[in-house]
């Protein structure tokens, strides 16, 4: 089972997860764990872009590497949310 909500406590982190396409891929990712080619092939994405928002989004800990596994020279690296939604603290709001 995930932890609850992730909290965003900074504007970095609510900047962050502002962006549309990575908030699409933190979705994806609280149903199931997935490569970085699964998520570019659901959304239709480049995967040279899809890996430069999974660093931003593990940057702030909203993703992690859950698993590796090596198929002959090939290793897939499996992401999946730390979290199964957002809450946003009140006092960046204000």
């Amino acid at each position: 089972m995930q932890p609850n909500r992730f909290e965003i406590n900074t504007f970095e982190e609510l900047k962050c997860i502002s962006d549309q396409l990575r908030m699409k891929i933190s979705m994806l990712l609280i149903e199931r764990e997935m490569t970085a080619t699964e998520i570019g092939k659901h959304l239709n994405i480049p995967k040279a872009k899809i890996f430069y928002h999974l660093k931003e989004l593990e940057k702030y800990g909203m993703v992690k590497i859950n698993r590796t596994e090596v198929k002959g020279s090939n290793v897939y690296k499996y992401y999946v949310a730390t979290h199964n939604g957002f809450k946003v603290n009140p006092q960046l709001l204000n």
